[in-house]
């Protein structure tokens, strides 16, 4: 039994042994992966100085060539302001010359002022000029809208409120919008024109407009949000959209006689 005991305390006195060296082994891994670590940082660190030693040595080549060149042009100068200075020998007193040239300068810089005064003053004027030009445009298509009793083209409006039953409805614009009182309208949904209105009363901001029923589809009810747009007269045609003369003419081989060909003028001269 005593022997037993002695073998059991061995062994707890080895295994004791072993847990301390394990311990130690731990430890001994923990310290190698940080100074692993730290060599790996050192490493990178070295790289990255490495490279910046490259950029700075790259960067002095740089500046080593450009003080070359910038001593030559030193040089260059330093001889074309000796020419200068022999071939001005014998003029006026510098400091008379620079009295001089100051003073010429500030009446440039005087002159350049006001100039710059009156491009301003002139900008303004144009500016000035256009938006009167421009409100005056505006005017004079209103007052040619109020004579034919037609809304703008560029009419944006919509009906806000419907009254079918009464045969009437209310626009969402007025006055501010340009309608115009007894002036035409379509009612546009999508792409199809479903009826027609005609203004009775302008506000502000809305109009009263009567429903053509005559205009009216078939089992079309007028609603809040539909779209509504001036119907203006059809515009002539401008000259330059005419067809050339000469494009009207028939083909032939040989030219007409003088007298077919003034028979054709005459034929086209339309009266446009």
């Amino acid at each position: 039994r005593k022997g037993l005991e002695d073998k059991i305390n061995d062994r707890k006195q080895v295994e004791t042994a072993i847990t301390s060296i394990e311990g130690e082994i731990k430890k001994s891994e923990d310290e190698f992966d940080v100074l692993k670590k730290e060599k790996e940082d050192d490493i990178a660190d070295n790289e990255k100085e490495l490279v910046r030693k490259g950029e700075l040595e790259t960067k002095l080549d740089e500046l080593i060539v450009k003080v070359e060149k910038l001593t030559a042009l030193k040089i260059t100068k330093d001889a074309e302001l000796a020419q200068i200075t022999e071939d001005t020998s014998g003029l006026p007193d510098p400091a008379e010359l620079k009295a001089k040239l100051e003073s010429l300068n500030k009446n440039i810089t005087n002159l350049n002022s006001e100039v710059a005064d009156l491009e301003a003053n002139l900008a303004n004027v144009n500016q000035q000029r256009t938006g009167a030009q421009a409100t005056i445009e505006r005017y004079k298509t209103q007052e040619d809208n109020q004579r034919n009793r037609v809304s703008p083209a560029d009419l944006d409006a919509a009906i806000s409120r419907s009254y079918q039953n009464f045969g009437f409805v209310i626009i969402n614009g007025g006055y501010n919008k340009g309608v115009v009182p007894g002036s035409k309208l379509e009612v546009v949904r999508g792409d199809e024109v479903v009826g027609g209105l005609t203004v009775t009363s302008v506000e502000a901001t809305q109009a009263a407009a009567d429903i053509d029923g005559a205009q009216l589809g078939e089992g079309v009810v007028l609603r809040s949000g539909d779209v509504v747009r001036a119907v203006r007269p059809v515009e002539a045609l401008k000259p330059d959209v005419l067809p050339n003369i000469d494009d009207l003419k028939p083909e032939a081989d040989e030219a007409p006689a003088a007298d077919e060909e003034k028979e054709e003028e005459d034929e086209l001269d339309f009266d446009f």
